[in-house]
Formats: structure tokens, sequence, C-alpha cells
């Protein structure tokens, strides 16, 4: 790893997952996990905010962020305030499709998808606060979840400081 692209300023990484962790026929092929990264938690929520307070301009109510309820308009709002501000994004995606059939556990695919972006972003970042969404009302899965991402951290044998916040999936909207 070079040096020259390493920091140890603390970042801040918002996590989230499109599509779904069944294989059945009416699963998403794809499942996709994204980590939003920036210096500033706060500008990670101004920009959730902001697609917000325009999504209520067009008489839209948005709870949480999902792209299928978002129309495409207010997508390219959002990314266009979304360059005012300093971020980078680590996307992983799995293909479930070229599977032939999932883990035993369901939820396997999540840990692993999760716990690869969370690796990289401290590949990048070794000074990292990853907020992921609470998925789990389990602390047992909840923990699976944070030895996943620490196994995977650990294997990599990365140097660094990392603490993982799971919240509610309203507060992780960036």
């Amino acid at each position: 790893m070079k040096t020259s692209s390493v920091t140890s300023t603390l970042y801040h990484a918002v996590y989230d997952e499109a599509g779904d962790t069944g294989f059945h026929p009416r699963s998403s092929r794809y499942i996709v996990g994204v980590a939003v990264l920036s210096q500033s938690l706060h500008d990670l929520q101004r920009i959730a905010w902001t697609v917000r307070k325009n999504a209520r301009k067009g008489h839209i109510r948005l709870h949480e962020l999902k792209a299928r309820l978002v129309p495409e308009w207010l997508v390219y709002t959002g990314l266009n305030n979304a360059m005012r501000w300093e971020w980078s994004a680590i996307i992983a995606v799995i293909d479930k499709g070229s599977r032939q059939h999932g883990p035993d556990n369901s939820e396997e695919i999540y840990r692993r998808l999760t716990a690869h972006v969370a690796k990289s972003c401290v590949v990048r970042y070794p000074l990292l606060h990853f907020v992921v969404d609470r998925r789990y009302t389990k602390q047992a899965l909840r923990d699976q979840l944070v030895e996943a991402i620490q196994l995977q951290i650990a294997a990599s044998g990365l140097n660094a400081v990392l603490t993982i916040e799971q919240a509610p999936s309203e507060l992780c909207s960036p």
C-alpha cells in the first residue's frame, strides 16, 4: 500500500445496500453495497437533507432515501447538489445470478458484502467511523456483522482504527 494514498485523518462512511439476500426466483439478481465517505459526517447529512428538501418541493415525502421511491429528476438534482461537497464512494456488487445456490445462511452474503466494503474503506482511510443501518433486531446478529467486518480487516493485515455504528436506517440515509 502506498503511504501517499493513506491519510491519518478521521473519515466517516455511511453504508447501505440495495437488493436482497435471497436466491429464490423473485429475488433481485444483484446485491450492491455502497459506502459514501467524507471527512465531515455533517456534509453527508447535508446531501440527504437537500434531497429531502427538494422532494418536499415536488410534494414527495421520503422517510428513507430509497432509489425505487425517488423520481429521476430528484436523483439528478441530488447528485448535482452533492457535487458541492468533498466525498467519495466505494461500491461492491455481487451477481447472485452467477451462483447456483446461496450460502446456507442467506444473511452471510450481506455480512460478506458489508465486510468487503468496510475493508475497502479502511484500506483508503485507516481511521474510520463506519455507520451501517441497524438491519438486525437481535443483538447476536448485529455482533456477527461486526465480527465479519473485524475478521475481514484482520485477515488483510491492515493497521487501522475502526469504529462501527449500527444506527436506525432513517439516520443512515446519508
